[in-house]
Order: C-alpha cells, then structure tokens, then sequence
C-alpha cells in the first residue's frame, strides 16, 4: 500500500501508521488532500483504525477514506 504514497510524503503516511498502531488510538483527518489527486476531489476524510485479534496486540490497521466534491457531495 506505501507504494501508492508519493516518495516525498512516505515518511508522513508512516509515521501515521506507527502512531495508530504504537498507541492503539485511531487517526481521524478531513480537509485538503495532502496529495494530488482527481481535479473533482476537494477535500477527503480518513480514518486509521488499529485492530487486534487479540483485543491487545495491533495486528491490523483499518484505513478508510471518503472523497468530497466542491459541493460537498461525497464522490
């Protein structure tokens, strides 16, 4: 999936993942897009979601995100 993230934010997006997964807090983000994308996407909402099978240990991080156009509209 890193791979998808431009070379120059990598270590952002990492650090990101580490975070959620280290604290066992979820990340919630909406506003501009840190990263070009289609000209109709003016802003997005994510959240970064750590999962455990256990109930302890991060095992998995849910990564969710919604698109929005100028008018609000989700995309």
């Amino acid at each position: 999936m890193i791979e998808a993230v431009p070379p120059a934010r990598r270590q952002e997006a990492l650090s990101d993942f580490r975070f959620v997964a280290t604290s066992r807090q979820p990340l919630w983000f909406r506003g501009p897009a840190p990263v070009p994308h289609d000209k109709e996407v003016y802003e997005l909402e994510r959240i970064f979601r750590p999962l455990a099978a256990d109930g302890v240990s991060v095992d998995v991080l849910l990564c969710l995100t919604v698109f929005y156009k100028s008018t609000g509209e989700e995309w």
